[in-house]
Parts: C-alpha cells; sequence; structure tokens
C-alpha cells in the first residue's frame, strides 16, 4: 500500500470526515443552495446531498492526501484553500451537470454555474475547518493513552499528529511515522526511531517495519506470506526472521492466521 492510499485511507476514516458529512449534509438538506430548496422535493434533497457530500469527501480527501503525502504540504492555511479550489475545479462539472439532470424540466430555475463552483469552494473551506478543529480539541485527550511517559519521538513531529504511534516503516533514507492523526517522514535510521518510541508498547516485526501493539487488529497469511492488519487500514509484512516477536505481540490472531 503506497504512502499516498494509506494517507488517503486516514483522511477519509477519521472521525471529523462523519462530523463534516452529517453537518454539511444537514445544512444543504435544510436549506437547499441555488435553488434545489424550491426545484428538488425533500425527499430528492435527502437522497442528493447527502450523496453528493460522501462523493466529494472522497475526492477531498484524495486531494488532501495529494498535498500533504506527496508534497509534503502539511498546514492548514495552506492545504486547506488549495483543496477547496482544486475542489471546486474537479467537483463543479459533475455537479452541474447532474442537479440540471435531476432538476428536468425546471433547470432554468437552479442558480448560475459560477454560484455553484462558489458554493463548492466554501463548502470545502468548511469542511477543513470541522476536520481540523475536530482534529485538534481530539489530539490532546488521545495522549493519556500512552502507557508512561510521552516517546520521544513526538519533538519531532508536528503538534497535530501527535497522537497514538501507530507504526514506522522505513522510506528511502526516511522513516514513516504513522500515528492516527496521519504520518510524517523523518531523515531518521529505523533502529533510532524505536528507540525515540519507547513508553509505546510495540515490536519490530520486518526489517524495515516496527508496529505498535495498540494498532494491530488482525493478521492475514496469503500464499505462505504473513501480515499485519492495522487499524488505519494499512498492512505491514512479517519476515521469518522477526516471526517470533510478531507471535509475542499477537499471541491467538497469529496462531490463527498461519493456521489458514
Amino acid at each position: 500500500m503506497t504512502s499516498f492510499f494509506r494517507q488517503w485511507l486516514a483522511n477519509f476514516l477519521a472521525r471529523s470526515v462523519l462530523y463534516a458529512w452529517a453537518v454539511m449534509s444537514a445544512f444543504a438538506v435544510a436549506a437547499g443552495p441555488f435553488g434545489t430548496f424550491h426545484v428538488f422535493s425533500l425527499m430528492q434533497r435527502l437522497v442528493f446531498w447527502p450523496t453528493t457530500f460522501a462523493a466529494a469527501l472522497i475526492i477531498a480527501a484524495g486531494l488532501r492526501a495529494f498535498f500533504e503525502s506527496t508534497l509534503g504540504i502539511k498546514m492548514f492555511l495552506v492545504y486547506a484553500p488549495l483543496t477547496a479550489a482544486a475542489m471546486a475545479l474537479v467537483l463543479t462539472p459533475p455537479l452541474w451537470v447532474v442537479t440540471q439532470r435531476f432538476a428536468g424540466p425546471r433547470a432554468a430555475e437552479l442558480h448560475g454555474y459560477w454560484a455553484m463552483a462558489l458554493f463548492v469552494f466554501a463548502a470545502s473551506i468548511s469542511i477543513s475547518a470541522i476536520r481540523h478543529a475536530v482534529r485538534g480539541h481530539a489530539a490532546p485527550a488521545l495522549q493519556p493513552a500512552f502507557a508512561g511517559p510521552t516517546p520521544r519521538i513526538f519533538a519531532r513531529l508536528p503538534e497535530h499528529l501527535r497522537a497514538p504511534l501507530l507504526r514506522l516503516t522505513v522510506r528511502d533514507h526516511y522513516v514513516e511515522v504513522a500515528t492516527e492523526a496521519g504520518t510524517h517522514s523523518l531523515l531518521l535510521r529505523l533502529a533510532d526511531a524505536i528507540a525515540e518510541a519507547e513508553g509505546v508498547a510495540g515490536a519490530r516485526v520486518h526489517r524495515s517495519h516496527w508496529v505498535a501493539v495498540a494498532a494491530v487488529v488482525g493478521a492475514e497469511a496469503t500464499a505462505g506470506k504473513l501480515e499485519l492488519c492495522l487499524t488505519d487500514g494499512s498492512r505491514v509484512p512479517v519476515s521469518k526472521t522477526y516471526r517470533s516477536a510478531a507471535q509475542a505481540l499477537l499471541g491467538a490472531q497469529f496462531a490463527a492466521a498461519t493456521d489458514r
């Protein structure tokens, strides 16, 4: 699984995305933007807007992953307007076509194309703000989940990523640090990163991977190759050299996976 896809999945599965979807869908159903209040029935709005925002959030999660993971843009004040502008550019044309066809003979009563583009931009900014606010408030509450002191490696991470640690993965000359709030790459040896993760229960399961115990939700064996399934949807391979460490980490889950 690529770094981009892992970041996209983490963005889309974040709790803040559900909040944003619920808030924006409720607003759009009630307000009926750019004329849909008068053109669409309540039932049509109940179907149209939640579906539209679900599709929009899938696209937005991919755009955020591109800006954050691929381009390394992690500042909210930078990636939020960039994402909103890209959303307006990408989403407005198909949304315009769908609403026109959905409205049928009353399509002329809808507001113009540029009003829709402005709405998409504003909605994207609002969703990013909700996501940012929820993540910002959630991060401090997550830190007590650590047994012992906060890991030293957190001093190297942006504040908004200091959430429960999931895994450490070697990427070229960097170590990708994955937490429940996202990922960040550090110019560091894996052995040093593991040392700085002291305080978090975990194990090295591959020469390029370390995982936290709390992040493992299962294991799967396919064609003789064992992979750990993590809470962020990523999969981490287990090498033969480190199978004993994985077995100690998983216990019954390891036995169930290797018996298949």
